[in-house]
């Protein structure tokens, strides 16, 4: 009777051991996933977070370089650094402490200044040379029209600022696939859900051991998206013209409802890297067809930014000429590497006559900042960035309109 006692407790033991081995193992595996996840969500070597209204923000508290900037300089002078709500580190003394008139500036990567110093944007340029008049650099890198006018109808009453500039052209132009991808809350919302999804399951490692048994066996890698080549006739840009001209409409009206100066700050793609294209387009409009297919093959050879675009006037041509099936190739030949989001798919004239026409009809202020840039194409650090020296010519270009439309300050006691 003993020995049969003395096996059941030897059992129960077993047992005991076994189950808080395993349930030792699932802590451990749990605290691991939860220490992971959490670091992604707070991981501050990432600069932007994803945002359900806004598509993505700056990410409060980061410090560090932005990815694939191009940078002319000693990388130390373009570390960003921003606050603990995502301003930049720079404007945090004005936005809170500040006693002196705003001026909020509404933008995409040139207001925030890709491929310079943050010292040496316009937006903080305009402000040394404003006195008693605080400038505060609200652009972030991809944001489009749609973006920006979020932005401005969230912070406006926090700032209550005397006047807004605003500057968006290249990303609104930027293609997707399909309308389903045009901004929108929806779109970021959708963007985000899946941006979460992917980020927590990647730090789950029984999903990562699938995926890499999957990965040795050869499963799950199937065809890849765009395979067969996209339409570049039909695909549709981050913001359509009409959709663009809203967003400027509706920034306007707000403005002006407020009894806020606007200011538009126009701006074009380097010309350097845009003159075939343009070539292009313009023998093209003349019927020209001969030298117009010329100027877009060798566009579309290039690779460049404005491939998409070269390949998009080309198959336009050719179906002009009669050529269908000619046509249909140049329109998908090699569209499969293509990123959605990527490269623009309308010629910046057309967004500029957009935001020159609003601008007319609500009485808003334009800084022809692109005109007086392409004279010296040397200023352009890439497609659509520019320098230093760009970046001042702009400051000195606001400078003359702000001055206009707002009262010279009492100087303080």
């Amino acid at each position: 009777m003993k020995g049969r006692t003395s096996h059941h407790v030897l059992i129960g033991l077993l047992i005991a051991i076994g189950l808080l081995m395993v349930l030792e193992g699932l802590a451990r595996v749990l605290g691991t996933v939860y220490n992971d996840v959490r670091a992604y969500k707070v991981d501050s070597s990432q600069w932007l977070l994803y945002s359900e209204k806004f598509g993505w923000e700056k990410r409060p508290n980061f410090s560090g370089l932005m990815p694939n900037e191009t940078r002319t300089l000693a990388p130390e002078k373009y570390q960003r650094q921003f606050d603990e709500e995502g301003f930049l580190s720079v404007d945090a003394e004005q936005i809170r402490h500040g006693r002196h008139r705003k001026i909020l500036a509404i933008g995409d990567s040139n207001t925030f200044g890709w491929g310079v110093p943050t010292d040496m944007t316009f937006v903080e340029v305009l402000d040394e040379l404003l006195s008693e008049t605080d400038v505060i650099n609200l652009g972030v890198t991809g944001y489009s029209s749609f973006q920006g006018r979020k932005v401005l109808e969230s912070v406006f009453d926090r700032f209550q600022p005397a006047l807004v500039i605003v500057s968006f052209n290249f990303n609104d132009r930027r293609f997707v696939t399909d309308a389903a991808e045009e901004d929108a809350e929806s779109k970021f919302s959708r963007d985000t859900l899946m941006r979460n999804v992917d980020g927590v399951r990647d730090k789950i490692y029984l999903y990562r051991m699938i995926e890499l048994a999957a990965t040795k066996l050869g499963l799950g890698q199937g065809v890849p998206r765009g395979t067969g080549g996209w339409d570049v006739r039909r695909m549709h840009a981050r913001v359509p013209p009409a959709q663009y001209r809203e967003n400027l409409e509706r920034i306007a009206r707000f403005c002006q409802e407020r009894g806020v100066p606007l200011v538009f700050i126009v701006l074009q793609d380097n010309p350097v890297q845009t003159a075939q294209l343009r070539s292009g387009v313009e023998l093209f409009r003349r019927g020209e067809l001969d030298g117009a297919e010329r100027d877009f093959r060798i566009v579309v050879r290039s690779n460049g930014w404005f491939t998409t675009l070269g390949k998009k006037y080309l198959a336009d041509l050719y179906e002009r000429q009669g050529k269908a099936q000619l046509a249909e190739v140049v329109a998908r030949e090699g569209s499969e590497i293509l990123s959605t989001g990527d490269k623009p798919i309308f010629l910046d004239s057309e967004y500029n006559e957009i935001m020159r026409a609003v601008g007319l009809e609500y009485g808003v202020s334009l800084v022809e900042a692109g005109e007086a840039l392409k004279s010296d194409p040397s200023v352009y650090v890439d497609f659509c960035h520019f320098d230093e020296r760009g970046h001042r010519t702009t400051a000195l270009m606001l400078k003359e309109v702000v001055e206009h439309l707002l009262p010279t300050p009492e100087v303080s006691r």
